[in-house]
This record gives C-alpha cells, sequence and structure tokens, in this order.
C-alpha cells in the first residue's frame, strides 16, 4: 500500500489496465461480423434436401398441449394403457433420443416422476420412477428383409430392492 500512496501514478494503473480490455473486448466484436445472408430456398427444395440427408442421431424435447374437449379417461395412470391415455388430454413434456432404427429412448415427464421407454435391438426396457419399477420386454429376432417369427414378447418385471433393517443383539 504504501507504493500506491508514495507515488499516485499508480494508482491508475489498474483503472486504465480495466478501459484497455474493455475497449479491446469492443473492437474485437465489432469486426467479427457475420457472412452474408443464407441464399433463398423454396420450402420444397428445403423438403426434398431434408428427405435425403442421412441422420446419425438426435435428440430434442416435445411439448405436448391437447384439450380435445372430452373428459378425463377413466383408468388413470395405474392401468396398463393409463399412460398412453393421459396423453390424451393436458401438456406434457417429453425427451427424445434417437440414434438408430433400433436405438431410441422417450423420457415422458411428470409432476415428480418419469416414465422412460428404451429400445436397444430387441430388448425394450419401461422404467417408472413413481413405482420404481423396471419392465423388460424381448421382442422377436427378425431376419435382413425385416420378416421374422411373431411370437408374444416375455416380459419380466424387476423391483428395485429396498435394504434389509438389521437388528443388532443387545
Amino acid at each position: 500500500m504504501r507504493t500506491l500512496t508514495a507515488r499516485p501514478a499508480l494508482r491508475w494503473l489498474v483503472p486504465l489496465a480495466v478501459l484497455l480490455v474493455v475497449l479491446a473486448t469492443f473492437l474485437a466484436t465489432t469486426r467479427a461480423n457475420a457472412k452474408a445472408p443464407l441464399p433463398q430456398i423454396s420450402a420444397q427444395d428445403l423438403l426434398v434436401k431434408v428427405s435425403e440427408s442421412k441422420v446419425d442421431g438426435l435428440s430434442g424435447t416435445v411439448v405436448q398441449n391437447a384439450d380435445l374437449g372430452i373428459p378425463a379417461i377413466p383408468g388413470g395412470s395405474d392401468s396398463p394403457g393409463g399412460k398412453l391415455t393421459s396423453l390424451l388430454s393436458g401438456s406434457h413434456t417429453m425427451r427424445v433420443w434417437y440414434g438408430a432404427p433400433d436405438q431410441a429412448r422417450v423420457a415422458v415427464n411428470d409432476q415428480y416422476a418419469e416414465t422412460d421407454v428404451v429400445t436397444n435391438g430387441t430388448d425394450v426396457w419401461t422404467y417408472d420412477s413413481r413405482k420404481k419399477t423396471a419392465t423388460k420386454t424381448t421382442l422377436p429376432a427378425r431376419d435382413e428383409a425385416g420378416a421374422g417369427e411373431r411370437k408374444a414378447p416375455r416380459a419380466r418385471r424387476r423391483r428395485r430392492r429396498r435394504p434389509r433393517r438389521r437388528s443388532w443383539p443387545s
């Protein structure tokens, strides 16, 4: 501190350095202009380009609002088809991930819960965070042409194990 009081010119060194940094940042941002605007393209040409493109994977969020003017559908989310029928009314947010035709994930967000459906080849996992259950379904194998045996998928339910309570000897 004694140096700053002995030489008052050094007090101005820090504010001057800050001012120079701000000025350099301003000059750098004003020189960084975007390139020329994108060329005009018709909607039909855009759709053709999208249909011909190859997508390795994608992810996104889907927000769905449904108001069909019908009363609430009975059954709720406890019935097997309840999760799907609940999408017919109200507002829902879903997150989607796609990696390949046999690799995808959909997460349906609910209030304080989430339902996930994950597919990886012939395995389809469904997880319900509210009930803390996971269900695995194995789809039948298909040959190269997409045809194959059509058997009913088998499902296994797995429940999350709760830790045992241990009683200590007294």
